[in-house]
């Protein structure tokens, strides 16, 4: 009897952690777009109108985006870029911490 019992109980425990290591390992809901990551722009500049993200640097994975005043043709080009931070975005619009799953991947960003 005690062996059915310790065999279950192990068979249980199995499971729980099973399911835990799951569960701890998803990946999460959503990454964030170059739509969401203009928005990060926009509010990091009074949610002004007109700021957009530019993958400036492809090479800098996460770290490559850039924010840049888009007012004419040749603004994409020309104008000043601007460092993007995402945890203005994870604060004001999602909540919680800006983190990335994969730092070489520029689309990984997402709030956690």
């Amino acid at each position: 009897m005690k062996s059915i019992k310790r065999k279950v109980m192990v068979a249980l425990i199995a499971v729980v952690v099973g399911v835990g290591a799951s569960v701890s390992m998803a990946a999460p809901a959503m990454a964030f777009s170059q739509l969401e990551m203009s928005q990060a722009c926009r509010l990091a500049n009074g949610n002004q109108a007109g700021w957009e993200a530019q993958l400036t640097y492809p090479d800098q994975g996460v770290y490559g985006w850039r924010c840049f005043y888009n007012n004419a043709p040749w603004a994409y080009w020309y104008n000043t870029k601007y460092g993007l931070n995402v945890q203005i975005l994870c604060d004001q619009i999602y909540g919680g911490t800006a983190r990335f799953t994969n730092q070489s991947d520029a689309y990984s960003w997402y709030c956690g």
